[in-house]
Formats: structure tokens, C-alpha cells, sequence
């Protein structure tokens, strides 16, 4: 047997490697590389408002040989974690937030979303009087950032409605998810600091990473084909960013 699973010399094909791809919308060109097109454009009609219980493609092999399990994005490192799928594209920032003890094989070169603190275009910092409220989609990460400043802050968990509270005055500001060049976010908040920097990163499961080394390599040579850029190796430091949230 070789290192992925396949006798040598036996004619039986390798297992395929399982990739669960987000669906994030930044990632549509590699969503549509790897033959997940239908996948991404059921995740964008769901993102507007306007899926009406139209199912998301499923599982489909890429032309690089692939099982390409479209996955939302908060699924993936769980998957990949798991086993479910031996390898998974993510954003950094989920990576961060979720913590999930997985190996990361490299840095894909795409830009990705960004992590960033927004106020109101009358605020330029935090209430200093009283202890501040965030509102955020990213809470771990945003705990341990404003820690290390020795900052205590009200942290206000929210998917989606972190901006809003911040307009309705429930909040002071909010930690949310930007694209690669946005400076304001919904109802025109602006951009103060960024806590955490773009990036997309293809992730394996420990098991598949020790059994399957050529098949993980192998995928990587896909995705970045695919990706279009010069994917770099994730370094020991990037890898304990995202399992400590570090800036």
C-alpha cells in the first residue's frame, strides 16, 4: 500500500480527496475553478435575500480529481477537523475566531476578508468613561484583542446584525467582516482599526496531513492552479496567529 491508501501495482484508484470549499462570496473565481459554480450562486442568492429554498449544489469532482464538498464557511474547519473532508479552503478570520486544531498547508495569495473595528463617522475612539460595548460577529477574537490592550469591553455576539446595533445605540461599535478595500461598513460606519488582516488559507485534518502526504500535496497543486497565484507555505508563526487570534 502507499501512503494514500492505494495498492501498488493493483490498478485501484487512489481515494479521492475531500475539499470542503466556503462559499464565501470573495472566493466566487476559485469557487467557479474548481467546478462549484452552482454552489456559489446559490450562496449568493441566499446572501441577497432572494434563494427560495433552492437547494445548494452538492458534492462535485473537479477536473484536478477532487471531491468538492461546497460547505458554508463556518462549517469548514469542523469538517476538516473532524475528517469529515480530508482538506478544506477557509478565510483566516474564521480560522481565528474558531480556533479548530488543524493544519494549515499554505497561504493561497487571495486577499480575502478583513477584520476591522467600526464607528460612527462621529466617534474616532472608544468611550473612556465606562466600559465600552462591541457588537460582533467575531467575539473570541475581539475579546482577546482588546485583553491584550488591557481593555475591558461588553462583548454583543451577533451574526448579522452588529452594525445595526450600533446605529440603534445598542452598541458603541462593532467588530465586522470587510472586504479586501471597503473602508465603511453598513449605514455608512467607518473603518478605525483593523484587528485582523485578509488572507484564505487551504487547511487539512492532522490525519490526512500524516497518512496521506501525497494526497495533501496533490490538492494543494490544485487549489493553487486554481487560485491562480503563488500559494506560500503557512509559517509556524501564521499557524499559532490563527490558533491564539494574534494580530
Amino acid at each position: 500500500m502507499d501512503g494514500d491508501g492505494a495498492a501498488r501495482g493493483s490498478g485501484v484508484e487512489p481515494i479521492t480527496v475531500r475539499l470542503a470549499l466556503s462559499l464565501e462570496p470573495g472566493l466566487r473565481p476559485l469557487q467557479r475553478a474548481l467546478g462549484a459554480a452552482a454552489a456559489a450562486d446559490a450562496g449568493a442568492a441566499a446572501d441577497a435575500g432572494t434563494d427560495e429554498g433552492t437547494p445548494v449544489s452538492g458534492p462535485s469532482v473537479s477536473g484536478d480529481g477532487l471531491l468538492v464538498v461546497p460547505a458554508d464557511p463556518w462549517d469548514v474547519p469542523v469538517l476538516v477537523e473532524r475528517g469529515v473532508v480530508d482538506c478544506g479552503v477557509v478565510a483566516r478570520h474564521i480560522l481565528a475566531e474558531l480556533e479548530a486544531d488543524v493544519v494549515q498547508l499554505a497561504d493561497l495569495g487571495i486577499a480575502g476578508s478583513r477584520l476591522a473595528l467600526v464607528m460612527p463617522a462621529v466617534m474616532t475612539d472608544l468611550p473612556s468613561a465606562r466600559r465600552p460595548r462591541i457588537a460582533t460577529t467575531h467575539p473570541t477574537v475581539t475579546r482577546r484583542h482588546f485583553a491584550r490592550r488591557g481593555r475591558q469591553v461588553e462583548i454583543l455576539a451577533l451574526r448579522r446584525a452588529a452594525a445595526d446595533a450600533v446605529v440603534l445605540g445598542a452598541a458603541d461599535a462593532a467588530v465586522m467582516v470587510l472586504g479586501p478595500d471597503e473602508t465603511r461598513a453598513a449605514h455608512g460606519l467607518l473603518v478605525r482599526e483593523e484587528l485582523l488582516g485578509g488572507g484564505v488559507r487551504l487547511i487539512a485534518s492532522r490525519s490526512a496531513r500524516v497518512v496521506r502526504p501525497a494526497a495533501m500535496q496533490a490538492a494543494l497543486d490544485a487549489v493553487r492552479a486554481a487560485a491562480g497565484a503563488d500559494a506560500r507555505p503557512a509559517s509556524g508563526a501564521a499557524r499559532r496567529e490563527e490558533r491564539h487570534a494574534a494580530p
